[in-house]
């Protein structure tokens, strides 16, 4: 293995020590191709080897929990996560595929429809985050990139008139969408006050869900004492396991055996390298057969270690 850490990546040659050989079944080495599961050639993974990107980027695990969690509806919930991934179907986007000519916004005529544009921008909707925002926080509202504004808004605390900001924040946007959408084909309703109908809506919401929270059963967590048990007499009791740093991360693997007394016999521990939380619970029983102490215990197979556990 040391001949070959010179001529992979560092990551790559983790990974290649976590792999298992077989040295119990006598199965042959063969081919098999490494980017599917079954290790069989796909034009598909290929592609996906090619292209994919290696490289650390941003997590962005706290930002999609933001949309996921926030207090709205289903839909709403789905629409803000198209908006993040930017594929909602505006001018500047149906321009890209080349399904119309131009992507100058058709509300205001005042500049390229794009995501932002439409949630915020226009004067369509400007006019109305005029007249919800606080004063105080209009500065960086209308000057924050799409991620950055709608992460800051949904993780934004604070009552507004019956509803959390970021239950309003959201329904505003959904709701825009739609009044576009009406404006373009001609099916917007008549409404007095958009506003009045936005705050209303979202107490409405804010109002339904904490009903549910109250009607939800309350759970007692009753305290449970968790400790190790001997094992029959003469028997002993293997126990194994792992830990990870990511999935796949770093990890290592360790192992006791004790007998009905609970006397020490033997144990592991071990550096894996780079691999999966699953293949790393693999590992901890697999590094199980290995003579232990002086008391024989060699070759376990796997059914004296099902046995044990």
């Amino acid at each position: 293995m040391l001949r070959v850490a010179p001529f992979v990546t560092e990551n790559k040659w983790l990974e290649l020590l976590a792999v298992v050989v077989d040295g119990l079944t006598g199965v042959l080495d063969m081919l098999a191709w490494g980017e599917s599961s079954d290790g069989l050639f796909t034009v598909t993974s290929a592609y996906h080897m090619l292209t994919g990107n290696e490289a650390p980027g941003q997590d962005m695990s706290s930002f999609y929990g933001s949309v996921w969690k926030v207090l709205v509806p289903e839909r709403v919930r789905v629409f803000l996560w198209l908006v993040v991934n930017q594929v909602i179907m505006t001018d500047s986007e149906r321009k890209r595929r080349h399904l119309c000519e131009s992507d100058i916004c058709q509300v205001c005529k005042g500049g390229v429809e794009t995501s932002l544009h439409v949630l915020r921008d226009c004067l369509a909707m400007t006019g109305i985050w005029l007249r919800i925002v606080p004063r105080r926080m209009q500065p960086g509202f209308f000057t924050m990139s799409l991620l950055e504004w709608i992460h800051t808004n949904l993780r934004q605390s604070g009552n507004k008139e019956g509803s959390d900001w970021s239950t309003l924040f959201a329904l505003a946007c959904w709701w825009g969408w739609k009044w576009r959408c009406g404006n373009v084909f001609g099916d917007n309703r008549r409404c007095r006050d958009r506003v009045r109908f936005l705050k209303d809506v979202a107490a409405e919401v804010s109002l339904a869900n904490s009903k549910k929270r109250e009607l939800r059963p309350v759970v007692d967590r009753v305290g449970r004492l968790i400790q190790w048990t001997a094992p029959t007499v003469g028997w002993h009791k293997l126990n194994t396991d792992d830990a990870s740093r990511g999935n796949p991360g770093l990890t290592s693997a360790g192992g006791v055996l004790r007998d009905s007394e609970g006397v020490w016999c033997g144990g592991f521990a071990v550096n894996i390298g780079r691999c999966s939380a699953p293949l790393a619970e693999l590992w901890g029983c697999t590094m199980a057969y290995i003579p232990l102490g002086e008391n024989g215990l060699r070759g376990w197979s796997w059914k004296w270690i099902r046995r044990w556990w």
